[in-house]
């Protein structure tokens, strides 16, 4: 699974876009009303008697339409980054790193995640996780029920919070620019 020089330029091209096209400062705007908008819900949940709020309940209203405008803004922020990465790298290449990237992130976390439960349990707080996860790679029924999983995520179809589109859509978006 090891990633090619151009699938790499591919994935920090896309990166790199999303500073160029200014996604990082919309973002950080967006980030802190998300935040306060937090702070106040939670502030206003914390009495038992605001519960009853209609305050409240419009609060939690906005949050919810406030996540889903938010996450359309973010799909359409990596599209625009995609599109800066195909025209440079070639869809093929940036494809093939997107498929790459997705299946290093998929495994690493579901195995860390794994890792760092089972270290919890022992009380293990000095535990090497990042050296067990270099000796121990998936095989087996675990390699199987991974690649399932992947395969699925893969297929995924899109959902109102997702800030990413799925692997799919951006697959054929990028072969769609050449």
């Amino acid at each position: 699974n090891a990633m090619t020089l151009t699938e790499v330029t591919s994935i920090l091209l896309h990166e790199f876009a999303h500073y160029g096209i200014g996604h990082t400062e919309e973002s950080r705007r967006l980030y802190r009303r998300a935040r306060f908008l937090f702070a106040f819900e939670q502030r206003l949940a914390s009495d038992t008697w605001t519960r009853w709020n209609p305050l409240l309940w419009w609060t939690r209203g906005f949050a919810r339409w406030f996540d889903r405008r938010y996450a359309s803004i973010s799909r359409v922020e990596e599209a625009q980054a995609d599109e800066v990465a195909v025209r440079v790298v070639g869809a093929a290449a940036f494809v093939s790193g997107l498929e790459k990237a997705y299946r290093n992130g998929t495994e690493t976390s579901g195995r860390m995640r794994g890792l760092i439960e089972a270290a919890l349990e022992r009380c293990d707080l000095d535990a090497d996780v990042l050296g067990q996860m270099a000796k121990e790679p998936l095989e087996g029924e675990d390699r199987e029920a991974f690649e399932a999983h992947l395969q699925q995520r893969l297929r995924e179809s899109l959902r109102d919070d997702d800030t990413h589109p799925p692997f799919a859509d951006r697959a054929a978006a990028a072969e769609a620019l050449e």
